[in-house]
């Protein structure tokens, strides 16, 4: 994975919080929920390591 990838990734938590409450519909809460869950898969390892 390129630099640039994984920082556009990293900023689409922030992406989707800039949007206002008006413009937030179906496809933004889909998007919305798999970075929840991208997050949290993402934090299972160090917590694991750290147990």
């Amino acid at each position: 994975m390129t630099n640039a990838l994984l920082y556009d990734r990293s900023n689409r938590i922030v992406e989707l919080m800039e949007q206002p409450a008006q413009r937030r519909d179906i496809d933004w809460m889909q998007d919305a929920a798999q970075q929840a869950v991208l997050l949290e898969l993402a934090t299972l390892p160090p917590c694991l390591c750290g147990l």
